[in-house]
This record gives structure tokens, sequence and C-alpha cells, in this order.
């Protein structure tokens, strides 16, 4: 059996889903460096980002990214 990479589990999980936060990367990936694997996802795919706000733990305000999969568009290899 062969091992998913981050990168490949993120992809298939914004094929399915559309989206993914970094907080949703860690705990099902334990993907700790999302912009990375979303960076290296952009050379083919198109993905694009909001800026999203909640409150953190300590109720905080904070903003996070939300990466979004368009699946209408793929570059390069795909």
């Amino acid at each position: 059996m062969e091992t998913q990479t981050q990168k490949e589990a993120i992809l298939r999980h914004l094929q399915s889903g559309g989206t993914i936060t970094p907080n949703e990367a860690e705990a099902i990936y334990g993907c700790k460096r999302l912009a990375s694997r979303i960076n290296e996802l952009r050379k083919d795919f198109r993905i694009s980002t909001r800026l999203e706000f909640g409150r953190n733990r300590f109720g905080k305000p904070v903003r996070y990214a939300k990466y979004i999969y368009h699946s209408d568009y793929s570059g390069g290899k795909n």
C-alpha cells in the first residue's frame, strides 16, 4: 500500500470539499505548513484564498486563510 503525501491528501480534500483552513489541515492531516502545500498545488491548480475572521480559544479576534479549490481550471499538467 502506497502512502499518500500531505500534498496529495490536501488536493483530494479540496477536490471533494472545495475548501480547507490551516486548523482543518493540522487536525485532519497533521499538516502544520498548509500555505506551503497550497503554494505547491497552485503550480497546477487554481486555488484562491479568502480571509476569514473568528475568535481564538481566548476569545480574541483573529483572521485566518480559507483556501478554495476551483474545479473549472487546471494549469500545467492537469
